[in-house]
């Protein structure tokens, strides 16, 4: 991953703010072990001590049961310790400055908060609340079902927020701040499925976006107003799942940058498969962007806008990788990146989302780049699994092709490799290789007493009708030897 150096300014009334970030491309990985026990209320597993405050700490559930109890108890500038374990969650955090430390977003998990957030930290940008070492999960709720914050200054470090229905984050006039963090899972029928910022400044160092869903705008994440920036992060599998745009990250009147970070296999249903913005500016430096996909076929697309992009690695021309108003410089477009097997500057996801292409065997790879020994029209790993072609010597290519080009021997000219010549087992089906196979088996072998010597293709049955039928252009006669008597899908021949 390429490095660089970013600078960003935004306005705000008559202020400025700049930031000024170097960094090279990360990935951090982020546990996802929780210990058993259980905290919090009637959950408490052991009795509090008497708390002490004079070291700064209150330490859940040693000194207090629930980690709300410990927020109760806390002044401003204490730290709430939690250990391993799950901690129930609807706590809410009032106008003071926190630190709330867990031992590791995969040892101590803040859980479930009814019909709400998790976590709720209301006040303003004169206190800092810090989260560090911890998970916040479950929760459920129209917006922010896993944290909430509102007119504060926020700090996440070592934070997986994921599995919640309602959105991951919900950001109101904060100033919040993310590194090394993970959103995974997160679902909202609204926008921004990981993270919705309402008029905040936000910014995401070393951060994973993974799986998370927006039903409108915004995936990963919905920046409406203010700024957000990304640093060294990656988005993968985030979507859309309706007429909407910007399939990992949205942008709506806001300043958002970009830098150093990843984006595959994310998904918009209009346009911006992996980032989309309308108004404000965006610029876009030292990322990779393949598979993304939309409607538009564009992973990158703005309007009204000044998007800048610099430096990147595009899968697919300047046309179809970016859309919209745009300039730039230094940019890559490779025809022939990752997944595009046919080099026409449509990523692979892509163009078997949309129907251009099939995908008969499920394997991400169109039929036409799979190997088609025979020229029938149909890959060869899905002639096999659905029962057109035979593969008696189980090494994914057809025995007829194998036989016919002399790759395998067929002396009694059965069209049954000689290697798996009368092989059998009793009570089941004949010619088929136990994968203990090594040297060919001779003639009349058998695993027991009383064994079947069946051969040709009769002992083979025709599984059920694929939901794919052949192409129209699809020749019977290339299946080989006595393979175009069997029912065709649907019920022809």
């Amino acid at each position: 991953m390429g490095r660089c150096l970013w600078a960003l300014a935004s306005t705000a009334g008559m202020g400025t703010v700049m930031a000024f970030v170097a960094f090279g491309s990360m990935r951090a990985g982020f546990g996802t072990r929780e210990a058993g026990a259980e905290f919090g209320g009637s959950l408490g597993q052991a009795q509090a001590t008497a708390p002490s405050v004079d070291d700064g700490v209150i330490d859940v559930p040693a000194e207090h049961p629930s980690l709300q109890a410990a927020l109760d108890a806390c002044r401003d500038g204490m730290t709430v310790r939690l250990a391993r374990g799950v901690h129930a969650g609807g706590a809410r955090v009032l106008a003071r400055g926190v630190t709330i430390v867990g031992a590791g977003s995969g040892e101590t998990s803040i859980r479930g908060g009814g019909n709400g957030p998790v976590l709720t930290v209301l006040g303003d940008r004169n206190a800092t609340v810090s989260l560090r070492g911890l998970s916040i999960s479950g929760g459920t709720g129209r917006m922010g079902a896993g944290l909430r914050a509102e007119g504060v200054r926020l700090q996440a470090e070592d934070v997986r927020i994921a599995g919640n229905e309602g959105g991951g984050a919900w950001l109101v006039a904060a100033d919040a701040r993310f590194s090394a963090c993970a959103f995974e899972g997160n679902r909202t029928a609204g926008s921004g499925g990981a993270v919705l910022g309402d008029a905040s400044e936000l910014s995401f160092v070393s951060c994973r976006f993974e799986g998370n869903e927006a039903a409108s705008l915004g995936g990963a994440v919905h920046g409406a107003g203010g700024s957000a920036s990304f640093l060294a992060c990656t988005f993968e599998g985030n979507a859309t799942r309706s007429g909407a745009w910007g399939g990992a990250v949205f942008g709506r009147d806001a300043s958002v940058r970009v830098d150093g970070s990843d984006f595959a296999r994310n998904r918009a249903i209009e346009a911006g498969g992996a980032v989309c913005v309308l108004g404000g500016t965006a610029e876009v430096s030292g990322c990779t962007f393949e598979a993304n996909t939309s409607e538009t076929g564009r992973g990158l697309f703005a309007r009204g806008a000044g998007l800048r992009v610099i430096g990147s690695r595009l899968c697919g021309s300047a046309e179809t990788a970016v859309g919209g108003e745009w300039s730039g410089e230094g940019n890559t477009f490779d025809a022939a990146c990752f997944g595009d097997c046919d080099q026409d500057g449509t990523p692979d996801a892509e163009a078997i989302a949309r129907g251009w292409v099939t995908d008969r065997d499920g394997n991400g790879v169109p039929d036409s780049c799979d190997p088609d020994c025979n020229m029938n029209g149909i890959a060869d790993g899905y002639e096999i699994a659905m029962g057109f072609s035979q593969d008696l010597n189980s090494n994914g290519t057809p025995d007829f092709c194998e036989i016919r080009a002399g790759l395998v021997r067929d002396d009694n000219h059965d069209w049954v490799p000689d290697e798996v010549q009368g092989v059998a087992r009793s009570g089941g089906p004949a010619n088929v290789a136990p994968a203990s196979l090594g040297a060919a088996a001779p003639a009349g072998a058998a695993d027991g007493a009383s064994a079947e010597f069946t051969f040709g293709t009769e002992a083979w049955a025709m599984p059920a009708a694929p939901a794919i039928e052949p192409p129209a252009s699809f020749d019977p006669s290339r299946w080989g030897p006595g393979i175009g008597a069997r029912p065709m899908p649907g019920g022809g021949r």
